[in-house]
């Protein structure tokens, strides 16, 4: 147990630094935005942030966590290969399709401009998180940590730089974001590790095949960032704006419990051959402590914290936000447990797991924001939650019975 713990420790110390301060950054910027947008304008600039965070997992093919597991198991340079060369090649098609889309939108919806240099982020923010899976892999987190904080400094200071200068403020954030992103890459290809350049004869669809549950998993998870467009569609853009606020802010506070499922996954490829052990589970179970006590600590302290940072405007969002916030370290438990189950080759059960809860999460919204406004879709969101843990903890409970020496 300490053999496998310090590394994992040491692993998670080194990207959850990096990632908590990046957290608070990217919750500054937020925070300015809604400011300076309003709950109307904020609700915009959230459903179409969701909606790229979406097209980017889709972009991703599953790749980021396929590539983790890989490279954690050894001896698979040329699939690695393969499945970095199919990922430029579609980013770059893609990209380009969703840049021209984007601005013919905004030249009938001159609002819509901002959406241009968001699209760009989409695509090379995807193919940073695609070249970082491998330093990941092989325990170099602080690569990840690093990149993450940057980028997110450098977008902030965009923002901050558009609020003083007085010019549209969500157009040079998505600016920052697209311009930090494009940096990245060129440092992840530079301090990335050597790969083979002689690829795997596996065809694409191959690859796509083998990466296609990571694929379904992750997509699901991003899907419910459709939420704040979901909620603009069936309330008002200021109800829009009330959840939107809660729903970007308090994102980034997942940063720290995904980060040690991050190091989690292929830790247990690594080390448990197929079985979920005590050993694996109770670095976990710690995290998972350590994250009701903070996002506890986070929810008692929101009313005092939302009226003098985020105005007047925003008191609504009060108890959405405490809702969301409680359901967070259920939030992170799921990850804890979907990142155990993932390295030790249960990835089907869990993308299955993953879409029920997302469908859950969306049709609540859809039913509950009409009648119940913004504090209906918060409740669905907990909601979804609550019953992804419950059915993870299932998977894991059977698995470790069906295996006595785990």
């Amino acid at each position: 147990m300490k053999v496998m713990t310090n590394p994992l420790v040491v692993q998670f110390t080194g990207i959850a630094g990096g990632r908590l301060v990046g957290a608070l950054i990217q919750a500054l910027s937020m925070v300015l935005l809604a400011r300076i947008s309003g709950p109307s304008g904020f609700g915009i600039f959230a459903a179409a942030y969701g909606v790229g965070l979406v097209l980017q997992t889709i972009l991703n093919f599953g790749f980021t966590p396929f590539l983790v597991r890989i490279r954690a198991l050894g001896d698979q340079d040329p699939l690695i290969a393969s499945t970095l060369e199919f990922s430029r090649r579609a980013n770059l098609a893609v990209g380009a399709l969703l840049a021209f889309t984007a601005a013919v939108a905004a030249v009938f919806e001159p609002k819509l401009w901002f959406v241009v240099p968001l699209t760009a982020w989409v695509v090379l923010d995807n193919y940073v998180e695609t070249l970082l899976s491998l330093p990941l892999a092989d325990g170099n987190t602080w690569q990840n940590a690093v990149s993450l904080l940057l980028r997110r400094a450098l977008a902030l200071v965009f923002v901050a730089a558009a609020w003083l200068a007085g010019v549209d403020a969500v157009f040079w954030y998505s600016v920052g974001l697209a311009f930090s992103s494009m940096i990245a890459v060129f440092v992840a290809i530079r301090l990335g590790p050597a790969i083979t350049r002689v690829r795997s004869r596996r065809s694409y669809k191959s690859i796509i095949g083998k990466s296609s549950h990571f694929w379904l998993n992750s997509v699901a998870t991003q899907t419910r960032n459709f939420d704040v467009l979901l909620v603009g569609l069936v309330t008002s853009p200021a109800v829009s704006g009330i959840y939107g606020v809660t729903s970007r802010i308090t994102t980034p506070l997942r940063l720290i419990p995904t980060s040690f499922a991050a190091v989690l996954m292929p830790a247990a490829a690594r080390s448990t051959t197929g079985r979920i052990t005590q050993g694996i589970l109770r670095p976990a179970m710690y995290v998972c402590i350590a994250s009701a006590v903070i996002f506890g600590v986070i929810a008692a302290a929101i009313p005092v914290l939302v009226p003098p940072i985020l105005g007047d405007a925003y008191v609504d969002a009060v108890p959405v936000m405490q809702v969301v916030c409680f359901s967070l370290i259920f939030a992170a438990i799921s990850s804890q447990l979907n990142a155990i189950l993932q390295g030790t080759g249960r990835v089907e059960i869990v993308s299955y797991i993953t879409v029920v809860s997302t469908l859950i999460c969306l049709v609540g919204i859809v039913l509950a924001a009409p009648r119940y406004g913004a504090l209906g879709a918060g409740w669905s969101l907990s909601l979804s939650y609550v019953l992804q843990t419950a059915l993870l903890t299932c998977v894991v409970v059977v698995a470790m019975r069906r295996d006595p020496h785990a």
